[in-house]
């Protein structure tokens, strides 16, 4: 009576993970591979399956979704039970940013953009160029949450998990745009006695506003001019305001009877100008 064929076991792989999209040789290593007729990554069929011998074989790896599957081999036998050295691994890809809602904001930051991709379950870090988002959440596998940060420019945002980062192209750029401003400048008196000086001396201030934080702006320069000369220029405080001291032609001051404040405005922050009465009393 002849004996009968045992079914075959899988006790190796080599290699034991690779990407999703396969496509390289596995070697399989086992006993009574003898007639393998196919070789099943999960339920995935294997193709250009190669026995070499009873002990060993060679597959095409087919393409499959990451996570992790049992290799088996089937014979006439019968098929390899599952145990924990046939599994192989499909790795989950870098992430992809493929496109951004909306595609700009505030410099102030704060403003939520959803971002679309691949890949995105188990995200640890969304970056606006070099900045870390304020927070962000993960609503699925192609879709991320995240709230703004600060910043100035065009940058690339990024999406890092344990398989890498996101590639940076054109589909993941976002642009700050400079938060709108306003600037208050604010009337002034000067008293003189006819016929009047040939100058005289201004004390003038204005006080800069960011619109979209509703917060001061200090430490940006403000510009004061009657007419088309320049009086003197001061940098914004704590509070936002401007203060400094210049000397005019009385003429001039009695000509235009106003001051122009201006801003120029910043890569963060929009330009602003105001004008504000200048009262020329005789005494």
């Amino acid at each position: 009576m002849a004996e009968a064929t045992a079914p075959p076991t899988v006790t190796a792989l080599n290699p034991t993970h690779g990407p999703e999209a396969g496509g390289g040789t596995i070697t399989i290593s086992g006993t009574h591979l003898s007639g393998a007729q196919a070789v099943d990554f999960g339920t995935t069929p294997a193709i250009n399956v190669t026995v070499v011998n009873d002990f060993t074989v060679t597959a095409t790896i087919p393409a499959h979704a990451d996570g992790t599957v049992d290799v088996t081999v089937t014979t006439p036998a019968g098929t390899s039970a599952t145990n924990p050295a046939d599994q192989y691994t499909y790795d989950e890809p870098a992430p992809t940013v493929t496109a951004l809602n909306p595609t700009h904001g505030f410099a102030s930051g704060g403003t939520s953009v959803t971002i679309i991709g691949t890949d995105f379950l188990g995200a640890t870090a969304v970056t606006f160029g070099t900045t870390p988002a304020t927070s962000f959440t993960v609503n699925d596998d192609t879709s991320i949450t995240a709230t703004a940060p600060a910043g100035t420019g065009t940058v690339d945002v990024t999406v890092t998990t344990p398989a890498g980062t996101s590639a940076t192209n054109p589909a993941d750029l976002y642009t700050y745009d400079p938060d709108t401003t306003s600037l208050t400048a604010y009337p002034i008196v000067a008293s003189v006695t006819p016929p009047g000086p040939p100058d005289i001396n201004l004390d003038l201030s204005a006080t800069l506003t960011d619109t979209v934080t509703g917060q001061p702006a200090p430490g940006q320069t403000i510009v004061f001019t009657v007419g088309t000369r320049t009086v003197c220029t001061a940098i914004t405080d704590s509070t936002g305001t401007a203060t400094c001291h210049g000397r005019v032609a009385f003429v001039e001051a009695v000509r235009h009877r106003q001051y122009t404040a201006t801003f120029a405005g910043t890569p963060a922050l929009a330009p602003a100008t105001d004008t504000a009465p200048l009262v020329v009393i005789h005494t």
